[in-house]
C-alpha cells in the first residue's frame, strides 16, 4: 500500500475551483462550450487516486482508529461530490448533444467544442434519430417534407434567451454594454453582493 499517492488537499482544491467553474459555466450557457479534456482527466484520475487512498486505510483495521475512520467518511463524502460534479458536467453536455445533435452537426465551430468521443456519439445519435424518426412519420410524407434539414426542423440553441453577468469587483445599479455576436447591445443588471443576477436585453 505504500505506493498509494498521499491525499492531498491543496492540490486536490485548485482543480476543484476550476472544475466548477466549467461545469457552472456549461450548466448556465444556452449553448455547449468547448470541452476541457484535460482538467475532466486530471480532475477523474484524482479522485481514483484518492478513493485508492481512502479505500486502504479502511482496509487497515488495525490502524484504523475511531477519529480515523470520521475522518474518511467525511473525505468519502467529497470525492462522492466531486464525481457528482463531474458526472453532472459531462451528461449536461450529452443532453445539449442530443438536443441541439443537427444544428452541432451543421456547424464547425460547435463541433470544435466537442471532445472526439461526443463527436462520435453526435453522429450515432443523429443517424438513429433520423432512423427513427423516418421510419415513424417522415416515410409516409410527401417526398419535399422529408428532410429534416429543412427550416425550423431543428432544435437550435437560443443564444439570446439568457445571459449572466459576474464582476470580481463592486458594481453599481446600471446598463452593461455587452458584446454579442450580433453586436453591441444594452442589458440591464442587479447587484446582488458581488454577483449581478441574470439579466435581459432592453
Amino acid at each position: 500500500m505504500s505506493s498509494l499517492p498521499e491525499f492531498n488537499p491543496e492540490n486536490l482544491n485548485e482543480d476543484v475551483v476550476r472544475m466548477r467553474t466549467l461545469w457552472v459555466n456549461e450548466l448556465h450557457a444556452p449553448e455547449i462550450l468547448q470541452y476541457s479534456d484535460e482538467m475532466v482527466s486530471e480532475m477523474l484520475e484524482q479522485i481514483r487516486n484518492q478513493q485508492e487512498y481512502i479505500d486502504s486505510i479502511n482496509e487497515d483495521r488495525d490502524q484504523l482508529t475511531e477519529q480515523k475512520s470520521l475522518v474518511n467518511k467525511l473525505y468519502q463524502m467529497e470525492i462522492d461530490r466531486l464525481r457528482y460534479m463531474v458526472s453532472s458536467y459531462l451528461r449536461t453536455r450529452l443532453r445539449k448533444i442530443e438536443k441541439f445533435a443537427f444544428h452541432i452537426l451543421e456547424d464547425a465551430e460547435l463541433m470544435q467544442r466537442l471532445s472526439v468521443k461526443e463527436r462520435s456519439f453526435a453522429q450515432q445519435f443523429m443517424m438513429l434519430y433520423e432512423s427513427h424518426v423516418n421510419d415513424l412519420a417522415l416515410s409516409k410524407l410527401d417526398e419535399e417534407s422529408r428532410s429534416l434539414s429543412a427550416e425550423g426542423m431543428a432544435a437550435m440553441n437560443d443564444s439570446d434567451g439568457c445571459l449572466n453577468v459576474r464582476t470580481s469587483a463592486q458594481a453599481e445599479f446600471g446598463r452593461l454594454r455587452v458584446l454579442s455576436r450580433q453586436g453591441r447591445r444594452r442589458c440591464a443588471v442587479r447587484r446582488q453582493g458581488s454577483k449581478f443576477c441574470p439579466s435581459r436585453f432592453v
